[in-house]
């Protein structure tokens, strides 16, 4: 396969990316909707459930979210589908996983 396939696919060790200090602190917004989102899954009942995430135009959505995900669904287990309409969407989630996948 060509090498172009592999751009965005990366292998974390994660006891090695734990040790590492987390660099990003969450704005009050962003610390409300984790507390919202973290609420909202120890709360579901259907494993089909799911949830939204609204906030304005740099708001800090795909932080916010990426950080979620980390302490929480994929570290219980859980698989993700990341859905984006461009791909500079997927390449900011991609890279945002860098500072978050500490915290799986």
């Amino acid at each position: 396969m060509d090498d172009k396939f592999y751009k965005f696919y990366k292998f974390y060790a994660l006891r090695l990316y734990r040790n590492k200090p987390s660099d990003k602190i969450p704005a009050a917004h962003q610390i409300e909707a984790l507390e919202r989102l973290d609420e909202w899954f120890r709360e579901q009942r259907d494993m089909h459930s799911g949830s939204i995430l609204v906030l304005p135009a740099g708001g800090g959505k795909t932080f916010a979210t990426v950080r979620f995900l980390c302490t929480s669904p994929l570290s219980k287990g859980y698989k993700v589908l990341w859905l984006a309409h461009t791909h500079h969407l997927l390449e900011q989630a991609f890279h945002a996983f860098e500072s978050e996948v500490k915290h799986i």
